[in-house]
């Protein structure tokens, strides 16, 4: 009886550690169940394990490639070609989904802290919303509201993420664009 009740219990650490492998419970939540299921003692995890969350494969370096070549093709489709704006709209949002794909999946395959994906994400949609407006309104003021919904959209995400950089960018980015909307109007 004794022994089934230790086969019951290392299947639960197990099923534990399955669980903070795979992100399917927080962390925390999971060292808690492990202490609790195995009395305070430390459950050791394999190096292996461990190490294999920190290395990239080659699959993640090209995501990685391909999120940072996104950058210039966005420009290219937007100022180098004949594209009508729908279809320069409808690339940018394809290039916007990927990133964004990009950046739940990072997180998934055991890669911790990428930022890369959410700031391409983040100026891809500044990309698509300042490209939507100049099609929608030729007002000045329409369009700076815009970028600045996006600027601030940049400065509430790094206040939730705790990314100081981009904290830092969305606050110098505001600034200067509302400067840049003020000296412009009084100059008109």
């Amino acid at each position: 009886m004794k022994n089934m009740a230790a086969d019951r219990i290392a299947v639960i650490i197990n099923e534990i550690k399955y669980w903070k492998e795979h992100r399917l419970l927080p962390e925390t939540y999971c060292d808690f169940l492990l202490a609790l299921y195995t009395k305070g003692e430390a459950v050791e995890e394999d190096d292996k394990q461990a190490t294999s969350r920190i290395r990239w494969t080659p699959l993640g370096i090209i995501h990685i490639c391909l999120s940072i070549a996104v950058i210039p093709f966005s420009f290219l489709v937007l100022y180098f070609t004949e594209f009508h704006t729908v279809l320069q709209l409808g690339i940018l949002s394809l290039f916007w989904v990927y990133t964004v794909w990009l950046y739940f999946y990072f997180p998934k395959k055991g890669y911790d802290d990428v930022q890369l994906p959410l700031y391409v994400s983040l100026l891809m949609l500044l990309l698509i919303t300042a490209t939507s407006s100049t099609v929608l309104s030729t007002s000045n003021f329409f369009h700076t509201a815009i970028i600045l919904s996006n600027f601030v959209l940049w400065f509430y995400v790094s206040i939730v993420k705790k990314y100081r950089i981009l904290q830092f960018i969305s606050v110098i980015f505001v600034i200067f664009t509302l400067s840049y909307f003020i000296f412009t109007n009084l100059t008109a």
